[in-house]
């Protein structure tokens, strides 16, 4: 029903879960173990992040990603106290289970608690982003990035009643009348990012959204290929136009297992396929710009650096070769 802009995602999240405490009265929030909500302490990685003070942890309670079960029973023993829920729908490239979101939508609205969707990632799944595509809708939306076109940006949607905070009361003068909350910001809504954001947003339509995800399956499936004709194991993961690489012979669901993977090859990966011309870091993801010679590229230079790794697997990971 609303929005309001930010020049961040940080600050984004940062508004959105100060303005649902503000509109539940309640004070706890509950994330999923690993999770990135930008950089401020109420949203720490996991419970053991470094000099988060123990009260903002107390504030706080987690829970796995993809465990409906979990986060159902921890959504249920702290209902009173909740405030809300956030949730990336897509924790990074990992795609949710089948049941996962619904469980916490429902979890959520049984009990009268704000389910907040962190989409300032994987908004650039589709034109309504994850929710679209997986048929679940929260009551906040958190989003960033693509919306800029190429600008620092952040925003956050949500239904009235979680945006009540926010809304100046009525008042004749010489009455006057302020928001419970107020956040101002010089960069709030800047216009140069707003006319960028615009013209990103009249670009991406349902066939470039479509092409996207079809360019990210043909990255994922050709890694998979190389990987298999190499003798290699490791996961290889994402949805739509995002693909990784995990050095791990497990699936990767959650943040526990994302750790099995072993980041120096990772690292060492990155640095040769960067060597022949392809960038990666992080969670990479494709872009409108590229074309299938940039995907056939990016395989080969995958496939000379796997070859060269050969012995390093070997040594570090023995059982990552066939």
């Amino acid at each position: 029903d609303k929005i309001r802009f930010t020049p961040s995602g940080t600050e984004a999240n940062m508004q959105a879960l100060r303005t649902a405490r503000a509109a539940t009265g309640r004070r706890l929030i509950a994330k999923c173990i690993g999770a990135y909500h930008g950089s401020w302490d109420a949203v720490p990685l996991t419970m053991e992040t470094p000099d988060v003070p123990r009260a903002v942890l107390d504030h706080t309670v987690q829970f796995p990603y993809n465990d409906a079960q979990a986060a159902v029973s921890t959504i249920k023993k702290h209902q009173s106290d909740l405030a809300a829920v956030i949730v990336e729908p897509t924790m990074r490239d990992m795609a949710p289970e089948p049941g996962f979101l619904e469980a916490v939508r429902e979890a959520t609205e049984d009990s009268d608690i704000l389910l907040v969707f962190d989409e300032v990632i994987s908004f650039r799944l589709g034109p309504s982003g994850a929710q679209g595509v997986y048929g679940v809708k929260p009551d906040v939306t958190i989003m960033g990035k693509i919306i800029g076109g190429g600008f620092p940006v952040g925003a956050y949607a949500a239904v009235d009643e979680a945006m009540a905070p926010l809304s100046i009361p009525e008042a004749e003068l010489p009455a006057t009348a302020s928001p419970a909350l107020g956040f101002s910001g010089t960069f709030n809504a800047h216009p140069v990012t707003m006319a960028a954001g615009l013209a990103a947003m009249r670009l991406l339509d349902e066939a470039s959204y479509a092409r996207l995800a079809a360019m990210g399956e043909t990255v994922r499936a050709g890694l998979r290929r190389v990987l298999e004709e190499e003798g290699v194991r490791a996961h290889v993961g994402g949805v739509g136009s995002f693909f990784s690489l995990a050095w791990t012979d497990r699936p990767v669901r959650d943040h526990a297992s994302s750790l099995a993977a072993d980041r120096a090859l990772s690292i060492l990966f990155n640095l040769g396929v960067m060597n022949r011309g392809f960038y990666l870091l992080g969670h990479p993801n494709l872009s409108t710009v590229q074309s299938g010679g940039d995907l056939e590229g990016f395989l080969e230079a995958a496939r000379g650096t796997i070859r060269e790794m050969r012995t390093t697997i070997a040594e570090r990971g023995p059982h990552l070769l066939r």
